[in-house]
Parts: C-alpha cells; sequence; structure tokens
C-alpha cells in the first residue's frame, strides 16, 4: 500500500512539474504589458470577424488557407485601418493582397511587400516591449501583437490593440469580432508589428 502512496505522490509531482515547465516554455519571450496611462479608443474603429461567413472561405494568396482559419492578422489590419478613408472589408482588402503577392505559399503575410503597396506603411519590430506598444499608440497607430489564447498558454494569435482604459490595454479580436482586454491572454505578447495608411 505504501508503495502505491509513493509512487502516486511521485507521479503528481512530475505531473505538476510538467505543466510548470509546460507553462514557463510557453511563456518564454514574452513581454507582460499593464499600460502606466490611458490610450482613449476611437469610436471609429470597426471590428471584424476573421469568421464572418462573408469572407471566412475566401483564401489568402494562392494558398490552402483561409481568413477563417488564419486571417488574424489580415483583420487586425482591416481594423487598424478603418478610422481612415479607406473603407474595406477583410474580403476586399484580401483580394488586394492577393493581387500583390503580399502573402507566401502557406498565407504568411509578407510585411515588405505590404509596404511597398500606395498609402500603406509598415513597422516591424525585432523586439518586444511597452514602450513600443505606447509608441504606436500615441502616434495614432494600434499595434498588432501576437498572443497566445487561454491565458496566454494556447494557440499563436494576433489582435489588434486599439486603446488602454481602466488599467488595461483594449484590443480588437478576430476570432470574437469585438473588443476585449489584454488580460484575456494573459497580458503577454510576444511580437509587435505597426500598419497605418496614408
Amino acid at each position: 500500500m505504501k508503495k502505491i502512496i509513493v509512487a502516486g505522490i511521485i507521479a503528481f509531482i512530475m505531473m505538476v512539474a510538467a505543466v510548470v515547465f509546460l507553462l514557463f516554455y510557453r511563456s518564454r519571450g514574452s513581454v507582460r504589458l499593464i499600460p502606466e496611462k490611458e490610450y482613449a479608443v476611437n469610436d471609429l474603429i470597426t471590428s471584424y470577424d476573421q469568421r464572418d461567413p462573408e469572407w471566412k472561405d475566401e483564401k489568402l494568396g494562392n494558398s490552402s488557407y483561409t481568413i477563417g482559419s488564419s486571417g488574424c492578422v489580415l483583420t487586425c489590419i482591416t481594423s487598424a485601418i478603418s478610422d481612415t478613408e479607406v473603407k474595406t472589408t477583410p474580403k476586399e482588402l484580401n483580394k488586394l493582397f492577393s493581387e500583390k503577392s503580399v502573402y507566401d505559399e502557406n498565407g504568411n503575410l509578407q510585411w515588405g511587400i505590404l509596404d511597398e503597396i500606395d498609402g500603406f506603411h509598415t513597422d516591424v519590430y525585432d523586439e518586444v516591449s511597452q514602450e513600443i506598444v505606447d509608441e504606436c499608440l500615441e502616434n495614432g497607430h494600434y499595434p498588432i501583437v501576437r498572443v497566445r489564447t487561454l491565458q496566454g498558454t494556447g494557440a499563436n494569435h494576433y489582435v489588434l490593440i486599439v486603446g488602454a482604459e481602466n488599467g488595461e490595454y483594449i484590443c480588437m479580436d478576430p476570432l470574437k469580432g469585438n473588443f476585449t482586454t489584454l488580460e484575456e491572454y494573459g497580458r503577454k505578447i510576444f511580437a509587435v508589428r505597426c500598419v497605418w495608411y496614408e
């Protein structure tokens, strides 16, 4: 009986250690963000759902991937420029990006090619910091940040930070098609991109 109890305790300890290691491993390279000041959310920013029936089955360029399955970055960009004179949808913007060969064969967005399209400007940051996010917001731009679902431990995903209120960064989440807070992703980000149109 004692051997069974000891084996159970050892198995439990190993399971806890594996979970702790997994959480640590999944969080490596991230930066935790809590805003130090507020950035008002622009009422003109439109939220989009990448799984909207109107465009969810549209292919990203010549790839086998669709807006619904892999179009979170595209949907973030559509939302990021929704406060400009460019009135577009993820479907229309995807058509433009596909025509301009912005996607690679796996449906990944090629930032340098996007930057060559008239009116579009991109900043791709090699580092991740709260200062970069705040600088984008102060310049009137909206950072696209890579997060992990499930409080920062799940799958990679991109959301658009559109402001900061009540001690939380406000995000447009393409999988939800509405606004939420960065707290939902453990307040952790892994990469920053910024796209604007002028």
